[in-house]
């Protein structure tokens, strides 16, 4: 019968060798996060939401659809007949990020955001006020359900298919520029012939 000490040696060694062989030949690819961050899909639904007032009718499609509540918008009538949102808030602890809001705008006013970051110790902290949900700085739409602004996106990284490269994004790196300046999609209405609609 075989030692078996013998072929313990000879899987430890066989491992070992492996391993070894993968140390030298393949390239680094963990990412040293927080300082490096990894280049996210185009299409993420980040843990925020963005919201675009000079699209937005106050027509609360967006509220009506979400199947929590979490959007909650108090507006007042213009004196051209139009709607305004006064209060737009958006309860990022209680959502589930599921887009509905996003699919259901007729006017591409409210995306998703590319955010995955959203720790805090205040859940009051959680509820955005329309102030803070406009596009700004690290705060940018995702191409979720918005072809328009996808084009405008860098790719994502994929270190499974090789080394890291350029697209892993440090802090000495600026922000995407803005996709705010996309085309609309053209199946939308513009902000010019929008209706003019009202809220019970």
């Amino acid at each position: 019968m075989p030692d078996n000490r013998i072929s313990l040696g000879q899987g430890i060694l066989k491992g070992l060798a492996l391993t070894i062989k993968h140390f030298i030949s393949r390239p680094i690819i963990t990412v040293q996060y927080p300082e490096e961050r990894l280049v996210t899909s185009r299409r993420i639904r980040g843990c925020d939401l963005v919201w675009d007032s000079e699209r937005c009718t106050a027509c609360c499609t967006c509220a009506k659809s979400c199947p929590q509540g979490n959007i909650h918008i108090e507006t007042k009538v213009r004196p051209d007949n139009t709607r305004e949102a006064v209060v737009f808030e958006i309860d990022h602890g209680r959502s589930m990020f599921c887009g509905l809001c996003v699919e259901s705008c007729p006017f591409d006013a409210i995306h998703m955001g590319r955010s995955y970051e959203r720790a805090t110790y205040n859940r009051d902290s959680l509820v955005i006020p329309k102030e803070k949900l406009v596009a700004q700085g690290d705060r940018q739409p995702s191409g979720y359900f918005r072809p328009q602004f996808e084009e405008t996106l860098p790719p994502q990284s994929l270190l499974i298919y090789g080394g890291k490269s350029s697209e892993v994004k440090t802090p000495e790196n600026p922000p995407p520029q803005s996709p705010a300046t996309a085309a609309p999609v053209s199946e939308k209405k513009e902000p010019a012939e929008r209706e003019k609609v009202g809220v019970k």
